[in-house]
């Protein structure tokens, strides 16, 4: 769901699916308000999207299934083992991620988002993926948050692929953010209420989309010859519990951040490291069709509980809360 550009939908496949780079899952509800495309280069917005992987919406159905799955305090997330290995395709990965938050208009509980933040980069949720995808050139230890801020103004209605990357270009130049010289660099971009993003011409998700996406992540080589790695992270309002959640929109939104950071890592630049061969990601195999598959836990968080995603383990043959 790459454009390598992946995202997640409301819940699971694009934090974070594969059709234009990315696999859709129904059930938000009608079409979207606007074109995004008017104005647009739409050749090299679809470009762009079959470049991003996105986390697509659960189903009614799916969601039903999962909400009514009882928590498990056991390291197994249970659901059927018959999923395809991961890969490794020997291509780029994160190996001490650094993430920033970056705010683009009003983000409702910023400031909790990057309290959130700074526990997940570091926590064992992001230390542990080095135990089963380290490769020979390199190995995945613990994040570290570098910061979150303000980007200044506000995207309006609709944001493109090409509108994020111009923003990141930006504030780059600004020196507001690094130019990903270590290659750990991941920025977060935070998307107001009333702002939908756009892969092609496909929504984040909202509660009248039928076809629509939760999240994605994305890689793209600047004009500096650096590779940077993003996720776009849209308010979730008004779509509770489709993308996997407790069904508010701080909990939705921390779970398809694991979803992205995990996948990010361990696949920085979508569908050149580790993947099935159906083009599934880590958060991927645990989310989606199969409720069952992808029951989530509560992590512990200094004082706070979070929602998170249980990810895929090839040890275990299955979703796993702790690599």
């Amino acid at each position: 769901m790459y454009f390598k550009a992946r995202s997640i939908g409301t819940w699971t496949q694009a934090l974070l699916g594969a059709a234009l780079g990315t696999t859709l899952i129904s059930g938000c509800g009608g079409a979207a308000d606007e074109d995004p495309m008017v104005g647009t280069d739409e050749l090299m917005e679809e470009s762009l999207a079959q470049k991003a992987h996105a986390l697509t919406n659960l189903s009614p159905e799916a969601v039903a299934a999962l909400t009514a799955t009882p928590e498990s305090s056991t390291p197994d997330c249970g659901g059927p083992t018959q999923k395809p290995p991961l890969r490794n395709h020997q291509g780029p990965l994160i190996k001490n991620v650094r993430t920033f938050n970056i705010g683009w208009g009003t983000i409702q509980d910023g400031a909790e988002l990057n309290t959130f933040m700074g526990w997940i980069s570091s926590s064992a949720y992001v230390g542990n993926l080095g135990h089963e995808y380290d490769d020979s050139k390199a190995r995945i230890g613990a994040g570290s948050f570098a910061k979150g801020f303000a980007a200044g103004g506000n995207p309006g209605r609709s944001v493109t692929v090409s509108q994020i990357q111009n923003k990141i270009d930006t504030l780059v130049r600004a020196g507001k953010l690094p130019d990903n010289n270590d290659g750990n660099d991941l920025y977060f971009v935070w998307l107001p209420k009333g702002t939908r993003a756009y892969l092609g011409k496909t929504p984040s998700c909202a509660s009248k989309q039928e076809s629509c996406f939760c999240a994605y992540h994305s890689a793209y080589r600047a004009s500096s010859g650096k590779m940077r790695y993003y996720a776009v992270m849209p308010d979730l309002t008004d779509a509770p519990g489709r993308c996997g959640g407790p069904g508010n929109d701080f909990g939705d939104r921390t779970v398809a951040v694991s979803h992205e950071l995990a996948e990010a890592i361990t696949d920085p630049a979508p569908f050149d490291s580790w993947y099935t061969d159906g083009k599934q990601e880590i958060g991927d195999l645990c989310n989606g069709a199969d409720a069952h598959q992808h029951k989530n836990r509560y992590r512990n968080g200094a004082t706070h509980n979070y929602w998170v995603q249980c990810e895929w383990s090839n040890r275990h043959k299955g979703c796993v809360d702790s690599l």
